[in-house]
């Protein structure tokens, strides 16, 4: 009886899930088509998210192609800008160039080189065709391909000076003219020691509030008359491209070497016949032959040309130094200086302290870097003199150009 009761109630539900299947038949297309439609909005919905990322990152890069499309723009603005400028620039410095040349010539200088000549082959002045007579443009364009240009002069004609300042300001035009920039400029002094070099620096900082009548105490100026040299400095102190250097011993470098300091190291620059060459010009400039005397002044002289030549060489693209005539000369001056300091400078030279006074010791001279070659720069070398025909052959055998004041 149990089994029974068992058996019916399976059957009766079976049964009943035969009849709730034959009910939902008809409705098995619409629950089709409901779960389709959930899954296709599904997928829309997961495509119009790609899309939406796509489409993005579309955008993304258009406005990165614009941006480097504009700064492309930009880039090229400036560029036309610069050119503009260069273009400005270089008309303002050819006018100036050629105002400073008729400025120039208006001096009645003639202008001479001899800087084919082999320094070494003195010039035959009976024979004319072996110097070159040079207009001032011409002038000019030979003496800017150079790294070192030393200008000589008689300290006190005022007409060497005009010519100086001319010079640097024509070398100034006719870099901007041709570059299209500013060269920097390093300006060397005889007249400044070293210890105006603090004075310098300093008053470098703060160059627009320093007036010019009170430029002289700025820099440290000593006892050189400073008017000779007024337009000069104030020209190179105020240009934003020029850098004033201090090119001389100071007067306490010069004390400890008067002393009795030992001789400096050298090859060209130390030979007897330099030594006796200098010496013979002090004894005339000094009216002495004190032999000791001459000997002291003789290596003052020298180490007055090794600091010169020390702070052209670590000083800039294109240095320019203005010095006394006797300073420049090829035959026993700064330039047999340079040329030990460039194949020579390997050798280690002798140093003290700056308040050394020991009579033995040696002032303190700076050394050029090692690293220098021969090959590295062109030196030109300049000098002032009014009477050619009592100093002509010397001066041309000397140096490169020589400047003659009519």
């Amino acid at each position: 009886m149990q089994n029974f009761k068992k058996i019916s109630n399976q059957a009766f539900k079976s049964f009943f899930v035969l009849l709730w299947v034959l009910a939902c038949l008809p409705c098995l297309p619409y629950l089709q088509g409901s779960l389709q439609a959930k899954a296709l909005t599904s997928g829309s919905a997961g495509l119009y998210s790609i899309c939406e990322i796509r489409e993005n990152q579309v955008q993304e890069k258009q406005v990165k192609e614009q941006e480097k499309e504009q700064v492309k723009n930009d880039t090229q603005a400036i560029k036309e800008t610069l050119a503009n400028q260069t273009q400005n620039l270089q008309k303002i410095a050819q006018d100036r160039f050629q105002e400073v040349q008729g400025i120039f010539e208006s001096l009645g200088v003639y202008i001479i080189s001899s800087a084919t000549q082999d320094a070494k082959t003195p010039i035959n002045l009976a024979s004319q065709n072996q110097t070159q007579s040079l207009s001032f443009a011409d002038f000019i364009f030979q003496i800017a391909d150079t790294n070192i240009l030393l200008l000589g002069e008689k300290h006190d004609e005022k007409s060497h000076h005009k010519a100086q300042l001319l010079i640097m300001q024509a070398l100034d035009a006719y870099f901007a003219w041709q570059g299209g920039e500013c060269k920097r400029f390093a300006l060397v002094l005889e007249m400044l020691g070293s210890e105006a070099q603090s004075h310098i620096d300093e008053a470098s900082k703060s160059k627009k509030q320093i007036q010019k009548e009170n430029l002289k105490t700025a820099l440290g100026w000593g006892k050189w008359d400073y008017q000779q040299y007024k337009d000069i400095v104030e020209y190179a102190f105020y240009a934003p491209n020029f850098e004033i250097i201090a090119g001389n011993l100071s007067h306490q470098e010069i004390s400890t070497i008067y002393k009795g300091a030992e001789p400096i190291a050298g090859n060209v620059s130390t030979s007897a016949e330099v030594k006796e060459r200098i010496s013979k010009i002090i004894s005339k400039s000094h009216k002495t032959n004190d032999a000791t005397l001459l000997e002291r002044l003789t290596q003052v002289q020298q180490y007055k040309d090794r600091r010169m030549a020390d702070m052209l060489l670590k000083s800039g693209d294109f240095v320019l130094l203005l010095a006394g005539n006797y300073h420049i000369t090829k035959t026993f001056g700064i330039p047999l200086h340079i040329e030990d300091f460039l194949t020579l400078g390997a050798k280690e030279e002798k140093a003290i302290d700056k308040n050394a006074t020991s009579p033995k010791e040696v002032a303190n001279i700076g050394k050029t870097p090692k690293t220098l070659s021969i090959g590295m720069l062109k030196a030109k070398y300049l000098t002032s003199k009014r009477y050619f025909k009592k100093y002509g052959a010397q001066i041309l055998s000397q140096y490169d150009y020589i400047l003659l004041f009519r």
